[in-house]
């Protein structure tokens, strides 16, 4: 996690607060929202630091091997057998969590999308013997 650029953060505030042109302001805005994500924090901390109360996010979870999101992932992608299965549902949560991957980097699923995930992955390798 980088810290986010905080003169260019300060030029973007000025420029959405002090614009009267609604496309700048929101050109401003959207541009903060760019600085804020590749920084890795979000807005909530941008009002935190405003209020001097400016901390970084807690990292991220750190998984054990075997049960990182991205590996239980290939897993169930690696055979066919194994998307036979899952209902159609998970078949589609399975897909949706694909995609989420190849559209954002750094990729981590929402606590529950975790479990849901683990707990597909745990059925697999159960019935699998692996």
């Amino acid at each position: 996690m980088t810290t986010p650029d905080l003169d260019r953060l300060r030029t973007l505030l000025l420029i959405a607060l002090q614009s009267t042109h609604d496309g700048e302001v929101t050109g401003a805005i959207g541009a903060m929202r760019k600085v804020l994500k590749k920084g890795g924090v979000d807005a909530h901390w941008l009002a935190d630091r405003l209020n001097g109360g400016a901390s970084l996010p807690p990292p991220p979870p750190v998984y054990e091997a075997a049960s990182y999101p991205g590996e239980q992932l290939d897993y169930i992608n690696s055979n066919d057998q194994y998307v036979m299965m899952l209902s159609d549902r998970e078949i589609e949560f399975i897909i949706s969590l694909n995609r989420q991957r190849v559209r954002y980097s750094p990729w981590s699923p929402s606590p529950k999308q975790a479990k849901w995930l683990g707990d597909i992955y745990a059925r697999i390798k159960r019935a699998s013997g692996d």
